[in-house]
């Protein structure tokens, strides 16, 4: 494993970690915080969230495969390394704080029949969907710092689908708490 590599893996480790930390931390509690297509919702919905999980799965591993050389790489400009860690740790920043200001309401996918607040204290005040945005920079940050052609593709289809999947979760979110989520809606922009 060679610098690159050792430095990619810091926000991984800290960005996998927090995620699977806080999914474990629930699961005490005795709530189910991973939904992905799981529980009632209709079937377009249900695709959606089989997608996100195979893109997230598949990037997760192809990201492990990166670390260990797997793939060959494109560096396109001088700094693009240091520049990748800066969105990654950024990206494990926002995620980190999008799961501490969500409490146990913090959820992935859309089940309706699990009872949640609407969340608007902390980094929710700047950003209605921190969580994806720190997806999406840590994703890119990856991407920047072990590149290969398989990875960049996956990250677009990746960032294509969790705005996808932001808008399932807007329509719910009207349904499930209406008036109080369209004014958050109105003064918090959707990314930041």
């Amino acid at each position: 494993m060679n610098k690159t590599s050792l430095f990619a893996l810091i926000p991984m480790l800290i960005f996998y970690g927090a995620y699977l930390s806080k999914n474990l931390l629930l699961q005490q509690k005795g709530i189910k915080s991973n939904r992905l297509a799981k529980g009632e919702k209709p079937s377009s919905v249900r695709l959606l969230e089989m997608f996100l999980l195979l893109v997230t799965y598949g990037l997760a591993i192809i990201q492990c495969l990166s670390l260990l050389h797997f793939f060959s790489t494109l560096y396109l400009f001088r700094y693009q390394r240091i520049l990748g860690f800066t969105f990654a740790m950024t990206g494990s920043f926002f995620f980190i704080m999008a799961v501490i200001a969500m409490k146990d309401s913090w959820r992935a996918g859309i089940d309706s029949s699990q009872n949640t607040s609407l969340m608007t204290d902390g980094i929710l005040r700047f950003s209605r969907n921190p969580a994806f945005l720190g997806f999406d920079l840590f994703y890119i940050g990856i991407a920047l710092m072990l590149p290969s052609i398989l990875m960049v593709i996956i990250v677009i289809v990746a960032l294509f689908v969790f705005h996808l999947q932001i808008l399932e979760e807007e329509k719910f979110l009207t349904t499930i708490f209406g008036d109080d989520y369209l004014t958050y809606k109105q003064k918090v922009r959707r990314y930041f």
